[in-house]
């Protein structure tokens, strides 16, 4: 539909420009002789011709295109010149009615717009010529800028679960049971509290009415579950309401893996002393020198970023901050390493 009206708009345009072009290759002599400001002949040859052209003495106020045909009356050309007149008349309007327009065919409206143009330099494009470009820009404009809208609505930096855990307000296993209409701006999720893995005072009070607060739009960084899944989410108490968010903790309860439910249950709180730093893989050296043993470094894709997402926890040791050893954390990385050995084989 779009494109549609882009190339009518488009069209018009070029029509338009090109009748004005042809009109300014015109010879300047036979731009100047326009019915206002042509001199007629008063010769007694040139008023026998008129005379037989039109069937009466010329007029100044005639239109000079409007020639009779054999049998018509001097009445009948008068009846035609002044429906010719009028007709311009209305195109040159600018206050024209759509009823009035509709009755006049889209070629003469641009041609007649062009050539009232010509007789005045000191404007570039007519009324009619420059709300037309201008709507044709307006439509171009959003065109280019709806999928940058969609993309920019809501973003979120990466954040590892252990991070989630430690900056939230609370962590809990709920199955939604009815999601609730609340206003033009939020919805609200009724649903059955499983487990709780963190809370402070405010939380408990918030989680007691078995309510889940979020905006209604993606646009906002609005949640959208399903009525009868079980997830685990973590918030923030906002005004005595338990919120949550898009950006923030959001897994189907059945997509955890072992080590993630075990750093929910105890090991993600021993580790909020450490800082998880989300570092494109080139620079991981760099960063980590940096850090002063204080972060673990969660290198991004082609890096092991999905092996420290399900199966990293970060703890703190003697020597730092690092990700501790497991089997399943041991087996995810072999897995990647030899998965990238495989494609530097196929490497020219």
């Amino acid at each position: 539909m779009r494109l549609a009206a882009f190339l009518f708009l488009f069209r018009a345009a070029h029509t338009a420009c090109t009748v004005r072009r042809e009109s300014q290759s015109a010879p300047r002599a036979s731009r100047r002789a326009t019915p206002h400001s042509r001199k007629w002949d008063m010769s007694s040859e040139a008023l026998f011709m008129r005379a037989r052209m039109y069937g009466c003495w010329p007029a100044a106020e005639y239109n000079s295109g409007n020639t009779m045909e054999l049998g018509q009356s001097c009445f009948d050309a008068r009846l035609r010149s002044f429906h010719l007149l009028r007709r311009a008349k209305i195109v040159s309007r600018e206050d024209v009615t759509p009823r009035e327009l509709s009755a006049i065919p889209f070629h003469t409206i641009i041609s007649r717009s062009v050539s009232r143009n010509v007789t005045n330099e000191s404007t570039w494009f007519p009324v009619t010529m420059r709300r037309l470009l201008l709507w044709l820009h307006c439509l171009l404009l959003t065109v280019l800028l709806a999928p940058v809208q969609r993309v920019a609505a809501c973003s979120c930096a990466p954040s590892h679960p252990q991070t989630q855990f430690c900056e939230s307000d609370f962590v809990a296993v709920v199955r939604v049971k009815k999601v609730l209409s609340v206003n033009e701006y939020e919805i609200a999720y009724k649903v059955k509290i499983n487990r709780v893995f963190k809370s402070n005072p405010k939380a408990d009070v918030a989680l007691m009415q078995n309510l889940l607060w979020t905006p209604s739009s993606d646009a906002m960084c609005g949640v959208t579950l399903k009525v009868g899944e079980t997830y685990v989410l973590n918030g923030r108490i906002v005004s005595g309401k338990a919120f949550i968010s898009f950006c923030g903790l959001s897994i189907r309860w059945a997509d955890t893996t072992s080590r993630q439910r075990k750093g929910l249950r105890q090991l993600y709180q021993q580790g909020c002393v450490c800082d998880i730093l989300y570092t494109h893989w080139r620079r991981k050296g760099a960063v980590l020198e940096s850090s002063g043993g204080k972060r673990c470094l969660w290198e991004s894709t082609p890096g092991p970023q999905d092996c420290q997402e399900k199966y990293g926890v970060c703890m703190a040791a003697p020597s730092g901050c690092s990700w501790v050893p497991s089997v399943p954390y041991k087996n995810c990385i072999k897995e990647y390493q030899r998965h990238r050995e495989q494609q530097r084989s196929r490497e020219p």
